[in-house]
């Protein structure tokens, strides 16, 4: 028995050594330092190729698996990056090895983000990456309630107009903390892939709590107040910021489900923003799909504008593998978003001016 217990010890042993073998071959240009192909992967804009593993990890983490960045075919103007957070844990050299240019950085305003923050900025810095910091939007739980809005009519001007002086209020107050706290940080002003000035990513993904309840009617309501506490928002920002360039970050359901309903004049604000959408494409491919699905059909709408395709970056994957310092189960790997930022230009129109992609 024991003799048996040992054999099977040894076989146990060999596989799992011919396991990480195996494994550690595949992503060993991350892991041992040599310099990954930039980029690693090419795949069409449509369709891609890379499969996508069906099961997420966790609940929202979806994507490709891979362990270098993913280029588009026949697309050259594309740099490539990572957003990180005070969840990721990351060999940062590795990012550089891999072909990384950027990080979207989370700044906000709890103090122990805050030190992440710094720690990521400064360690990616010594690597030469362009640093842009991110804030995320938050709107309080108690103002994310379908019932809130469900009764709302549109000739309910006085629970219109209550309602939009608390969201501006929202934003104003969300504004002045944010600015208050960047202050001994400051808001890099850079230059990079056709972008100028003091660059700031604004994330926009608060749904309602209950939106599995939801109506139509809620959603639409919600959606304009929500636009009007982001654009109180951006307005404080940029009274502090006058060279302030704004990135929204939002996925297409924000925009088809809630954004959408605002009205031009209380989303004017937002007009001509480039646009940082998130979607895990299953493939690694472009963000815009030629399909007549909801997604698909929110993303054309969001994207294309009458200056272009305004949708410059695209966080493609939760999963990438890129960073990590051992090959371990990629269930458990210290995964990070993978991003590609598309070289712009400044269109100007009547209202404006529009950046969109080259």
């Amino acid at each position: 028995m024991l003799r048996g217990l040992s054999r099977w010890g040894q076989t146990r042993n060999s596989l799992l050594i011919i396991w990480l073998v195996i494994w550690g071959a595949i992503a060993a240009p991350c892991w041992a330092g040599e310099v990954c192909p930039v980029p690693k992967y090419q795949v069409p804009p449509l369709p891609a190729t890379i499969q996508n593993p069906p099961k997420p990890w966790h609940g929202t983490d979806t994507g490709i698996v891979v362990d270098g960045f993913v280029g588009l075919v026949g697309v050259t103007n594309i740099s490539h990056g990572v957003d990180l957070s005070s969840n990721n844990v990351i060999r940062y050299d590795n990012i550089v090895r891999c072909g990384g240019r950027f990080a979207f950085i989370r700044f906000d305003t709890a103090e122990s983000i805050d030190q992440m923050y710094t720690k990521h900025r400064e360690a990616l810095s010594t690597q030469g990456l362009t640093i842009f910091p991110y804030a995320y939007f938050a709107i309080p739980p108690k103002l994310r309630l379908t019932r809130s809005y469900s009764s709302i009519r549109s000739d309910s001007a006085k629970d219109i107009a209550t309602n939009m002086q608390t969201f501006a209020a929202v934003g104003v107050t969300a504004a002045n903390e944010f600015v208050n706290r960047i202050k001994p940080f400051g808001i890099p002003n850079v230059t990079f892939a056709g972008l100028s000035g003091q660059i700031l990513a604004i994330d926009v993904e608060e749904k309602l709590v209950d939106e599995n309840i939801s109506t139509s009617l809620s959603r639409a309501y919600y959606g304009r107040f929500y636009a009007k506490a982001l654009c109180a928002w951006l307005s404080e920002v940029k009274h502090a910021y006058p060279a302030l360039q704004p990135i929204l970050y939002t996925t297409p359901s924000i925009f088809g489900d809630y954004l959408n309903y605002a009205f031009p004049d209380e989303q004017s604000c937002l007009h001509g923003l480039p646009i940082w959408l998130a979607r895990t494409t299953p493939d690694g491919g472009d963000v815009i799909r030629r399909s007549h699905q909801t997604i698909d059909l929110y993303a054309q709408r969001l994207c294309n504008v009458a200056g272009g395709n305004r949708c410059i970056a695209h966080q493609y994957s939760h999963r990438g593998m890129i960073g990590a310092s051992s090959p371990l189960d990629p269930a458990r790997f210290p995964h990070v978003d993978i991003d590609r930022i598309f070289s712009v230009k400044i269109v100007p129109d009547g209202a404006n001016y529009q950046v969109v992609r080259q």
